[in-house]
Parts: C-alpha cells; sequence; structure tokens
C-alpha cells in the first residue's frame, strides 16, 4: 500500500510547484519549506520526507493540494478543523474529485475504492 505522502508526491506537478514558488517568494505562511527546493523534482523529494524521521519543521504538512489529492486518490472524504478560523468557519470538508475513467488516475481510484470495500467488508 502506498502512504499519502508517496501519492502526493507524484501528484505534484510543474504548476504546483510554480505555485509554491510564488508563494514562497511572496513569504505566504506555510511555505517556508520551499527554501532551497528548486526543481520539481527536488520538491517531490521534499513531500517524500517523514516528520517522525526528519522533524516536523523539516517536512511538507498538508495544505489544499494535498489533501485534496488524498481524498481523490484513497476516494475519503476528509473532515478538518481548523482551529485558527472564527468558529462558524472552523469546519472545512474535502471531497474527492470524480475521476473520469479515461485518466491516468482512475484505475488507481477504483483500486481504491475497491480497497475500502473490501476492508468494510472484512470488519463487519
Amino acid at each position: 500500500a502506498r502512504w499519502a505522502g508517496e501519492v502526493v508526491a507524484e501528484a505534484t506537478n510543474i504548476e504546483t510547484f510554480q505555485v509554491y514558488r510564488l508563494l514562497w517568494a511572496q513569504a505566504a505562511e506555510g511555505f517556508q519549506f520551499m527554501q532551497g527546493v528548486g526543481t520539481l523534482e527536488a520538491l517531490r523529494a521534499r513531500i517524500r520526507l517523514l516528520g517522525r524521521k526528519v522533524g516536523g519543521r523539516n517536512c511538507v504538512w498538508a495544505d489544499g493540494f494535498a489533501m485534496e489529492t488524498i481524498a481523490t486518490h484513497f476516494r475519503l472524504c476528509l473532515l478538518v478543523v481548523d482551529e485558527r478560523m472564527p468558529s462558524s468557519q472552523r469546519f472545512l470538508r474535502i471531497m474527492p474529485k470524480k475521476v473520469e475513467p479515461t485518466s491516468p488516475s482512475a484505475p488507481a481510484a477504483h483500486a481504491a475504492a475497491r480497497a475500502n470495500i473490501v476492508a468494510l467488508e472484512e470488519t463487519a
């Protein structure tokens, strides 16, 4: 089974890399991890780092792109509590995107959905 960091790293493309670089250049909160990251492959390598091995300040935390990628790949609905927001805006739901049968990620999404169904059946 693939872990979430690997899924996000593989889904990261040049457009995502460019957006992250722009956000880092503008000193956006949460993008300090881009310091010293000059290529798409370097970003993918940084995303693959595990916080428990390198420390929380040296790894990439989940952002909107990462959470949506994980939700879509594993066919999950993610419920996020953002404690920085006012109570009326604190809760966020991230739904998986619909995957078209012709897209490259369609087989992975269908396999993940089948695996989730099997896991549910085994626990019932």
